[in-house]
Order: C-alpha cells, then structure tokens, then sequence
C-alpha cells in the first residue's frame, strides 16, 4: 500500500481580499493544482460579502461559530457541522462569535 504524505513546514501568508469588506489576512496551509487549504481568523460581527468559488468547498470550523448564507439560505456552522458547497455556489458569512476555520478547495 502506498500512503502520500506532504509535510508542510512553512504556512505561507496570503492577502484575500476579491470581494471582501476589508482586507482580510489568511493562511495559505496548502497548495497544490486544483486543491487548497486556508485557514482564516474573524472576530465576532465581522463579514464576508457574497462571492463564488470554481471548486467543490469544505468548510470546518476549528473554534468559534459562523453563519453561511448559501443560496439565500442561512446556516450555522461550528465544531460539530461540516459546510459543503458545490462550485458555484453563491455565499457569504458573518462570524457570530470570533472563529478560526478552515476552507477545503477541490
């Protein structure tokens, strides 16, 4: 059986700011063709305005709670819910309290 394995040293620091209100700071933790990794800090009350991803997105919440708007549609999500999103997908989130979360692209 043949198990890969990609240790990654150095969490790169990205600017991600296409449609955001403010210019927010996130961690680039992999990368790689069609595939990616970030992590991203809100405080509590602050907004990702509406956009769309090309890929298939994962979201998990590490600490903290966050509302998505998906479609129209308002969902939490916290340490105990995944988000998944088709590519496409209109969205948008509001930290409800401050949250640390990881998007999965692919």
């Amino acid at each position: 059986m043949k198990i890969w394995m990609r240790v990654v040293n150095k969490m790169e620091m990205i600017s991600v700011s296409h449609t955001f209100e403010k210019l927010i700071q996130a961690k680039k933790l992999f990368s790689q063709h069609d595939k990616e990794i970030v992590q991203i800090k809100l405080k509590a009350g602050e907004v990702i305005k509406e956009h769309r991803s090309p890929k298939h997105v994962f979201i998990f919440v590490a600490q903290g709670e966050v509302e998505f708007t998906v479609n129209g549609e308002e969902v939490e999500v916290n340490q105990e819910r995944i988000l998944y999103m088709e590519p496409d997908e209109l969205h948008a989130l509001k930290a409800i309290t401050d949250v640390s979360l990881y998007v999965v692209k692919c």
